[in-house]
């Protein structure tokens, strides 16, 4: 039998070495895991560091761990600067925008409310004196467009203010079709402008009872023909 010879002591030397780098070389070229989420930050929808929470994107309800607050894809679009925190709710939103949807939402509607509420002022113009003097009658009244929206006003000469209307030549009822739907009659424009004010607030307020008035009026009146 052949005697093994023994390793030298540089042999044995290096090998110890390469045992040694292995695993670390090994350790170093596993792949990383992908962080998926940012850091966690406070937010409207934070568990206290237990448990899970949602994506803080305004409309994402993807699930995230408590120590994240962004899930995968926005938190990559966070990095791209393609979304930033919204000003009103703290959650995220794309940066094209100065709000989320959801607070522009909000403030529309707050918008609504409010002028809905405000108080609508009585018209009136000095240059209507001189030209009411001998007018016996004036009018309020309500058009209805082909949208199905209501507009009141008041005139002296119902005849002539609609046919502003139906020319176009009335801003606010501009570029759409006016019907007449509806009209009372007043000695005094003071009075005819008070009537406007209240049939405004109606139509803002309880279209309900506008669509009743309008209906009872046709079954006592027949419309005067003004085309």
């Amino acid at each position: 039998m052949r005697n093994r010879k023994k390793p030298s002591t540089l042999s044995r030397f290096i090998k110890a070495i390469a045992d040694m780098v292995e695993p670390e070389a090994e350790k170093k070229a596993a792949p990383r895991k992908p962080y998926n989420s940012f850091a966690r930050q406070s937010g409207p929808n934070d568990s206290q560091g237990t448990g899970k929470k949602t994506c803080q994107y305004w409309n994402c309800d993807i699930d995230v761990h408590s120590n994240h607050f962004l899930c995968a894809e926005h938190y990559d679009d966070y990095r791209e600067y393609i979304i930033d925190k919204c000003p009103g709710c703290g959650r995220f939103k794309d940066v094209g925008f100065d709000v989320c949807k959801d607070c522009y939402s909000a403030a529309q509607k707050r918008g609504a409310d409010k002028k809905s509420d405000s108080t609508i002022r009585r018209e009136y113009s000095k240059v209507w004196e001189k030209g009411d003097q001998g007018v016996e009658k004036f009018y309020a009244y309500i058009l209805k467009d082909d949208k199905g929206t209501f507009y009141a006003g008041h005139t002296k000469d119902l005849r002539i203010r609609y046919g502003y209307h139906t020319d176009g030549k009335v801003k606010s009822t501009a570029g759409r079709e006016q019907k007449l739907k509806y009209y009372e009659t007043f000695s005094s424009r003071q009075s005819a402008a008070s009537r406007e004010v209240e049939l405004k607030t109606l139509i803002n307020t309880n279209e309900f009872k506008i669509r009743k008035m309008i209906l009872d009026f046709e079954d006592e009146h027949k419309l005067i023909t003004l085309d």
